[in-house]
């Protein structure tokens, strides 16, 4: 039942349920208490809406914005080239920012330390595709974690943007990737980067071919405002409404308008 909450837009208890779904095989008392807990959270605020935006995000990479060199990331991968679907549609809508707010919480689960992966997909200004997701192994290391984490959010954005196309409106502009983690953010971003880790040579070598072929744009953002930060931990209310501003939206009869109070209850 929470999964199907999470599904309908309910990205609030979206980490919760992935951590509680870990233990759905065997659950002990306490589980359930806990289950109990994000149904109660869920009875008192019941009227969460996502708020549908299609205007451009506004961002501000602060001094990150010195260190996208895609024009020097293109040397180093001349070939990279974003894939074209030849029978896509002729573009006929204009175009929609797209933006991805991408985090990991390493080592979370105190049971296997496995990290937790964030991502949050935003049109315009609107959640599309949200994500909380355990990684399939243990990282030793935030880098490693957080790297994960950005290889997802590069899979993401082909996807969505390929989706885009199909229906015809217009993608040119990179997808923006907004990411807490500045080291992460430079190794995909400066040619003169440095390999940190040899475990994830595939994933820095997969994002920053995206980044080289104008599919991603990544940016350095602070913790308190990146997004993704409410998938990946529990976090006390004061920060998990700061990261729903502009995301989720307590409705009220006021909001919705005095012709929606007026409906039959029967529509």
């Amino acid at each position: 039942m929470l999964n199907w909450a999470v599904s309908l837009g309910r990205m609030d208890v979206a980490f919760a349920t992935q951590a509680l779904s870990s233990f759905s095989a065997s659950p002990t008392i306490g589980h359930l208490k806990r289950v109990w807990g994000v149904f109660g959270y869920l009875k008192r605020y019941p009227d969460k809406e996502i708020v549908v935006d299609g205007s451009d995000p506004e961002h501000d990479f602060g001094e990150s914005s010195e260190v996208v060199e895609v024009e020097e990331l293109k040397a180093q991968y001349p070939d990279a080239v974003e894939q074209m679907d030849e029978k896509a549609p002729e573009a006929i809508y204009e175009e929609m920012a797209t933006s991805i707010y991408v985090d990991a919480d390493n080592g979370g689960d105190q049971v296997d330390r496995r990290s937790v992966s964030g991502i949050l997909v935003m049109l315009g200004k609107t959640p599309v595709i949200w994500r909380s997701k355990k990684q399939p192994g243990v990282e030793t290391s935030t880098y490693g974690s957080e790297f994960y984490a950005m290889k997802l959010a590069a899979e993401l954005a082909e996807e969505i943007r390929y989706t885009l196309r199909s229906f015809g409106v217009k993608v040119e502009k990179p997808t923006i990737v907004y990411g807490d983690n500045l080291g992460v953010i430079q190794s995909v971003s400066r040619e003169d980067a440095a390999l940190k880790k040899k475990h994830v040579a595939i994933a820095y070598h997969m994002v920053r071919e995206r980044v080289a072929a104008g599919i991603l744009l990544p940016g350095h953002v602070g913790s308190k405002a990146n997004k993704g930060d409410m998938l990946t931990k529990a976090q006390p209310q004061i920060d998990l409404e700061s990261n729903l501003v502009g995301v989720l939206a307590s409705g009220d009869a006021d909001s919705r308008g005095v012709l929606e109070d007026k409906r039959d209850p029967r529509e």
